[in-house]
């Protein structure tokens, strides 16, 4: 072992030593990733409304370097539509994602839209959507079910419905003894409640569309007396029983008449004759307020002030389900089915009844008649309007109409109301609505439509009326530029052009049109040099003309692959043997075309290399940074190189390789110092690789001698050390005065 000793305070003077490192920064540039789409536009030409197109391919192509992210699709018009792969899909570089446009028109009228591809950063990439959509042949209505004839009580109501085939949209229009029923445009129709002077009333409906009308055979309806007996109370309990004892789900009406404004009298359902008010389950009540309320459990209700008036005959309706021992109370005001309230409980007294049989009336103060009792089966509950099939926006020109349509379900009957930009139009009372001929004005203008029955209302999505002026012949605006290319390479043709969308494109070579180049933009197959000086041109057309572009130039050059290194060898010089050294070459495509690198091999001992991968792929001025190695196992001189072999012509590229293993010999500084003229107890050694310090403590606990020796040093090192004296109470001293250390 050698060692470097220092006598008293570091008596040995060592020569400084200094050493040179170098830092290699490797820098490397972005790839962006390009996506590219094929094609850039969809003409669907012309298709009949209601059916579906032939379905047009749609190809996204990652051209790029990195992965993209497909993360979702979207279309702007519900008349394109689109399928694919379930997304998001990711898209390795040079991957592709390919799904089918179609276009199903609603209307004969033109359309245009936009189909576009959101990626993973937020980047859209759209495909242009037009189509035409013609009206095939019309058929005139046919009736296939016909109205049918009706037998009911006086009092209920009753529905007539029709069903017909033909070419859509279809109009209805009910009529009553040759009459035309206001409001009654739908499939069916069903009355208000009926009296006796209904009865024998003859029913049809008129079916129209653009070919034709039918009408239907008349149905009769049979309108049946309710029980004409009364029953009047004036302070005393009177009973009249219903025509069976009803149970399940069950209607009664009946009709009440006040003597006076205030008279406090109550009707309701019982089994058996009624002699108190706890014997009453379903009860409606006209209060001594001069208000119409009915009873649910222990209290009476109603979800609105009903006034009644003295002599008026009210029409009162109960639907009652005895199962569940809950009501619906009606009240007919005028013409008006008004509701007392909605799932009212049996009186609690009466919680668990289940069957009825008798109606009672009692008037505390002054006296009312109840008359025309009936009892008949519950009606299905009406069901609200749901739309189904929403009104499509339209794109027309300026001077030319726009239908729009909706279809719904609910019970009948529906009405209907369309409004524009929030306003009701006038007489836009059916499921379709065709506007006067539009202008520009109306353009972005918003239509609605509202659904409504006894049961709610439901209001349509909002169409948007697009109007445009006619048809502008196509003008380009961006001429087709010449491409230079490498063999074996594709190139790139766009065109920018206004005019009246649809435009369609047709490119051509040495003109020659070339099938389905019918987009916007044209990607050729990998060239050769034998369509060097081809000529490209791109003719666009809409329905007012055409336009020719100027003629781009394709230069097809030769491929050259060229693989070039920073340096033809390396030198690693002194590497201490269990150590290791590293050195690095740039690798050059200084060719025109990509290289692929196949495989790297070492030979020499010691000798290794990283950083290029076998199938690593260099495009033309790309570089790549080869990383070598040399560990040396023993001392003495070494030789080997590194062949780095690929497609170029130059292949392989040798860089040869050189280094000499030197033998490592242990190292220590040995430090002495003279003793504290003070009573201590021993000593601290500190050291730093910098003058000043900070120092490490090398002593876990004080010395007693004064002296030290440190075996932890590093050839080619300079040292700097420090001494501290520790008294009894473990008190420390200051640093003594700094000594250095070379260590050779």
């Amino acid at each position: 072992m050698k060692k470097t000793n220092i006598a008293g305070i570091f008596r040995n003077k060592i020569q400084n030593f200094a050493a040179a490192m170098t830092i290699l920064f490797a820098f490397g540039t972005v790839a962006y990733a390009y996506v590219n789409v094929t094609p850039s536009s969809i003409n669907f030409g012309s298709q009949t409304v209601g059916s579906a197109s032939a379905s047009h391919t749609v190809t996204i192509t990652n051209n790029g370097r990195h992965t993209v992210t497909i993360s979702s699709v979207s279309d702007s018009a519900a008349q394109f539509s689109y399928s694919g792969p379930s997304l998001p899909v990711n898209l390795s570089p040079g991957q592709s994602l390919t799904g089918s446009a179609i276009f199903t028109p609603s209307a004969a009228q033109s359309y245009s839209g936009v189909l576009a591809f959101k990626e993973g950063n937020g980047s859209v990439i759209s495909v242009s959507l037009s189509g035409v959509g013609t009206q095939g042949a019309v058929t005139a209505p046919s009736i296939t079910s016909q109205p049918t004839s009706q037998t009911i009580i006086a009092g209920q109501m009753a529905t007539f419905s029709v069903v017909a085939t033909g070419t859509s949209p279809m109009t209805y229009q009910w009529v009553k003894n040759g009459i035309a029923i206001s409001g009654a445009t739908s499939p069916s129709y069903t009355t208000p409640p009926t009296t006796a002077s209904d009865n024998a009333s003859k029913f049809t409906v008129v079916v129209n569309n653009s070919a034709g009308s039918v009408t239907s055979a008349a149905a009769t309806l049979t309108v049946n007396s309710a029980s004409q007996a009364c029953v009047t109370s004036s302070n005393s309990w009177a009973n009249y029983p219903l025509s069976q004892t009803a149970t399940g789900s069950f209607r009664v009406t009946f009709d009440a008449t006040p003597a006076g404004a205030a008279i406090d009298g109550v009707t309701g359902l019982s089994f058996g004759p009624a002699s108190a008010y706890t014997n009453l389950a379903a009860i409606v009540r006209l209060n001594d307020t001069g208000t119409i309320d009915a009873r649910n459990g222990s209290t009476y209700t109603a979800v609105a002030s009903i006034p009644y008036s003295a002599g008026t005959t009210y029409h009162f309706i109960l639907d009652v389900n005895a199962v569940a021992h809950t009501y619906n109370a009606y009240v007919m005001i005028g013409s008006v089915q008004t509701t007392i309230g909605s799932n009212l409980a049996f009186r609690s007294e009466q919680a668990t009844t289940s069957s009825l049989n008798n109606i009672a009336a009692m008037s505390s103060e002054g006296s009312y008649s109840v008359c025309n009792v009936a009892l008949s089966p519950s009606p299905a509950a009406a069901v609200a309007p749901s739309i189904t099939s929403q009104p499509a926006s339209q794109s027309l020109n300026a001077g030319q109409t726009a239908t729009f349509s909706v279809v719904a379900t609910g019970t009948a009957p529906m009405t209907y109301q369309w409004n524009k930009n929030g306003a009701a139009i006038s007489g836009a009372t059916s499921s379709t609505y065709t506007t006067p001929a539009e202008t520009t004005a109306d353009n972005n203008a918003q239509f609605t439509v509202a659904v409504s029955n006894t049961a709610g209302s439901a209001t349509s999505n909002a169409a948007v009326l697009t109007v445009t002026n006619p048809a502008v012949a196509p003008a380009i605006t961006t001429q087709p530029a010449s491409q230079t290319v490498i063999a074996g390479k594709t190139a790139s043709f766009a065109v920018a052009a206004t005019g009246t969308a649809p435009l369609t494109y047709q490119w051509s070579k040495n003109g020659a049109a070339i099938s389905g180049a019918t987009s916007s933009t044209y990607t050729t197959p990998a060239e050769t040099t034998a369509d060097n000086n081809a000529q490209f041109t791109v003719a666009v057309s809409n329905s007012a003309g055409s336009v020719t572009s100027n003629a781009a130039i394709l230069t097809v050059s030769a491929s050259t692959l060229l693989l070039n290194s920073s340096s033809s060898s390396l030198n690693f010089g002194n590497v201490n043997v269990s150590s290791s050294g590293n050195q690095t070459v740039t690798l050059t495509n200084a060719g025109n075309s990509s290289v692929t690198i196949s495989n790297v091999t070492v030979s020499g001992a010691g000798f290794n290399a990283a950083g290029i991968s076998s199938g690593l792929i260099l495009a033309p001025g790309q570089a790549a940074t080869l990383t070598a190695t040399f560990a040396p196992s023993g001392a003495g001189s070494v030789t080997g190189s590194v062949s780095v072999a690929s497609n170029a012509t130059n292949s392989p590229d040798t860089i040869s390789l050189s280094g000499t293993g030197v033998a490592v010999a242990n190292h220590s500084v040995a430090l002495s110092w003279s003793p504290s003229t003070s009573s201590v107890v021993g000593y601290n050694t500190y050291s730093s690789t910098q003058s000043g310090g900070p120092y490490t403590k090398l002593t876990g606990t004080p010395v007693a001698a004064n002296s030290y020796t440190d075996t932890a040093v590093q050839a080619g090192q300079t040292y700097y050390f420090v001494v501290t004296s520790v008294d009894s109470s473990n008190m420390e001293s200051a640093y003594s005065a700094e000594v250095s250390a070379l260590v050779p």
